[in-house]
C-alpha cells in the first residue's frame, strides 16, 4: 500500500492481527436512546488509509500542531519546553523513539475489542500523535492542536496524552474542514492525568462534512488529579461523541461540560459518563443544546459511583432547547450508585421557547427571529459562564453567534 511509510509496524502488525480473526462476537455499542446503527457510522467501503495531498496548514499561534493529510506536519513549540522534556511527535516515532512510555499507553483506555467501532477503527487506523507533559511542568500557555479532515477520504487517527505529575497544561482540539468533508472519520483520544495534574482540555469542532463521525474521549486520573473537558459541538455531519472520565484516584476531580448545536438533518448523539473510583472524588457533567430543523440531539449523562468510592459526589444537568415542530429531541440523566456515603443529583429537560420570554422580548421592539436567537444564546450562555477560561469562553459565544446569526454586542 502506497501509505504503509506513514504507518509504524506496531500498528500493521495489530491491523493483520485484527484482520485475520475478524470482529467475532463484537456488537456496536449500545447508549439509552441512542440508536448507533442509524448513524451508519461504518461502511466498509470506504478507504480509511487513503490520504489527500493538501498544502501545509500555515500556523499563527506560537505554540500549536497541525496535523493533516494523515501527518503531523507543522509544530510550533518554545524552545524552552523542550528543554524541559515537552514531547508533541507522531505516532510513528512515538514507536521507535518513546516505546518506553507509549507503548504503556496506547489502546489501554479504548481496546480494539471494545465494540465494532473501536474494532474498525484499530483496523483502519492511519497515524495520530503522541503529547507528553514531563512532571512538575506547569505551562501557562494553550496548546493549539489542528485536526483537518481529509476531503475526498475517510481517515481514523488516534491521540495519546499523558500529563505528569503535578503539571498542568490547557489544550484545545480544533476540529476543521476547509471544504465539505465526504468521508467518515473516527477519532480517538486517550488521556492520562497523572498525580496531583490540572489538565483543562477544550473541543472546538466546527467541521463541516457529509459523512459519519465518531469520537472516543477517555479520560483516567490518578490521585488529586483534575480535568475539566469543555466541548462546543457545532458539527454538521452525523456524529457520535463518546466521552468517559474515569475518576480511579483518590481526590480526583472530572467535569463534562457541552454545548452543541444541532441543525438540518444531523442526528447528534453525545454520551457523557463520569465514573468515581477513588475516594472522595467528584465527577459533574453539564449539557445544553439546541436543535434546529429536522435534526435530532440526544445528550446522555451518566454519573457512576462504584463500591468502595466512598465521600464521592455525583452530579450532572442535561437540558435541550427545540427550535422546530420537526426537531427531536432527548435529554437522559442516569446514575448508578453502587455505595452508600455519597451524594448525588441529577436534572434534565427538553422543550420549546418560552413562549411569555419571547412575549417580553417583542414587546421591546425585537423582531421575533432576533429574540428566539436570544434567548437561545441566554440558554447556551448557562454552560459557558462557567468555564474558567475566558479564551474558552469568548471562542465559544462567537461560535454560537456566528451558528446562529447572532450580531456580536
Amino acid at each position: 500500500m502506497e501509505n504503509d511509510r506513514l504507518i509504524p509496524k506496531e500498528i500493521l502488525t495489530l491491523q493483520s492481527e485484527l484482520n485475520s480473526e475478524g470482529p467475532k462476537d463484537l456488537q456496536l455499542p449500545s447508549f439509552d436512546q441512542i440508536n448507533v446503527k442509524s448513524l451508519q457510522l461504518i461502511r466498509p467501503d470506504e478507504t480509511f488509509n487513503q490520504m489527500d495531498s493538501e498544502d501545509t496548514f500555515e500556523l499563527s499561534d506560537n505554540f500549536a500542531f497541525s496535523f493533516k493529510g494523515g501527518e503531523l506536519n507543522t509544530i510550533k513549540v518554545p524552545q524552552e519546553y523542550l528543554d524541559q522534556g515537552l514531547i508533541i511527535t507522531d505516532m510513528t516515532h512515538a514507536f521507535s523513539e518513546y516505546a518506553n512510555i507509549f507503548s504503556s499507553y496506547f489502546s489501554k483506555l479504548i481496546s480494539a475489542r471494545e465494540d465494532l467501532i473501536t474494532f474498525e477503527h484499530y483496523r483502519r487506523l492511519s497515524g495520530g500523535v503522541f503529547i507528553y507533559v514531563p512532571d512538575e511542568m506547569k505551562i501557562k500557555e494553550t496548546l493549539q492542536a489542528y485536526f483537518h479532515y481529509s476531503t475526498h477520504a475517510s481517515q481514523s487517527i488516534q491521540v495519546v496524552l499523558i500529563v505528569g505529575k503535578n503539571a498542568k497544561l490547557s489544550i484545545t482540539e480544533n476540529q476543521m474542514a476547509e471544504m465539505v468533508a465526504e468521508g467518515d472519520y473516527s477519532n480517538f483520544f486517550e488521556i492520562y492525568p497523572q498525580e496531583g495534574s490540572v489538565l483543562s482540555y477544550v473541543v472546538n469542532d466546527q467541521s463541516k462534512t457529509t459523512g459519519h463521525n465518531y469520537f472516543y474521549r477517555y479520560f483516567e486520573t490518578s490521585e488529586r488529579a483534575t480535568v475539566n473537558l469543555t466541548s462546543g459541538e457545532f458539527t454538521e455531519g452525523n456524529v457520535l461523541i463518546n466521552n468517559k472520565i474515569r475518576l480511579k484516584g483518590n481526590d480526583s476531580t472530572g467535569e463534562v461540560k457541552t454545548v452543541a448545536i444541532a441543525q438540518n438533518d444531523q442526528l447528534s448523539a453525545i454520551n457523557s459518563r463520569v465514573t468515581n473510583v477513588g475516594l472522595r472524588t467528584k465527577g459533574n457533567i453539564l449539557q445544553h443544546g439546541v436543535i434546529l430543523d429536522r435534526a435530532k440531539l440526544v445528550f446522555n449523562g451518566i454519573g457512576q459511583i462504584l463500591k468502595g468510592a466512598r465521600g464521592s459526589d455525583s452530579q450532572q444537568e442535561n437540558r435541550v432547547l427545540m427550535l422546530s415542530e420537526k426537531a427531536r429531541g432527548d435529554a437522559n440523566p442516569i446514575l448508578l450508585i453502587d455505595e452508600n456515603d455519597v451524594t448525588a443529583g441529577h436534572a434534565a429537560s427538553v422543550g420549546r421557547i418560552d413562549e411569555e420570554q419571547l412575549y417580553y422580548l417583542e414587546s421591546r421592539g425585537l423582531d421575533a427571529d432576533m429574540a428566539k436567537r436570544l434567548i437561545i444564546k441566554g440558554f447556551l450562555e448557562s454552560v459557558i459562564t462557567v468555564v474558567e477560561s475566558q479564551r474558552t469562553q469568548k471562542m465559544l459565544r462567537s461560535v454560537i453567534e456566528r451558528s446562529l446569526n447572532i450580531d456580536n454586542q
